[in-house]
């Protein structure tokens, strides 16, 4: 039998990739109820009033834990799930399922990290934002190279790739910033 401290270290080779990724954009604002939508998430918020700690650092808004098929908060989302579902197929041949889903109620003062979606276990092929208000606060895709920015309106779907970095800079907006966050695997 081998013993661990006889295993030599690994060489550790590093290789800078750049890859281009689409970010797509759909107008769902005649799709859907988003006044409605909007009360489901002031609900949510009313079963969990403590907000999840991630990567949004909220100091007046809030965050939901994650949700799943499985947890009955996430059945009053069924028509705004089904229209992310229904664009999702539009630009790809797979079938999508839903990962996890989760709100956001940014406050002024809020914002989000540069971050990803990315994680190894879930097999994700897509990170869907589903804006419920207009916000002057732009969603931002920032690289060494570029900077694209997205302003927030009410009824924008945005659909990105798990492995884009993008962040939401400190939120100044005189009225809450509220979103529907999706994750989906093939």
């Amino acid at each position: 039998m081998i013993n661990s401290t006889e295993f030599p270290k690994p060489t550790v080779i590093v290789q800078n990739v750049e890859i281009c990724f689409p970010v797509y954009t759909f107008d769902l604002s005649n799709n859907l109820d988003l006044n409605d939508t909007i009360s489901k998430i002031k609900n949510l918020k009313s079963l969990h009033p403590n907000t999840t700690q991630t990567n949004v650092v909220t100091k007046s808004g809030w965050r939901s834990p994650y949700l799943t098929l499985r947890e009955p908060e996430t059945n009053v989302f069924v028509k705004e799930l089904l229209c992310i579902q229904q664009k999702l197929n539009q630009i790809n041949s797979f079938e999508t399922n839903l990962v996890n889903m989760w709100a956001v109620i940014y406050g002024a003062g809020d914002f989000s990290k540069n971050h990803n979606h990315f994680t190894l276990w879930d097999n994700l092929a897509y990170n869907t934002i589903l804006y419920l208000t207009d916000s002057s606060t732009p969603l931002l895709f920032e690289t060494t190279e570029s900077k694209v920015e997205i302003l927030p309106k009410k009824g924008l779907l945005v659909v990105m790739h798990p492995l884009v970095m993008h962040s939401v800079p400190i939120v100044n907006d005189n009225t809450e910033r509220t979103i529907l966050v999706c994750n989906w695997s093939r």
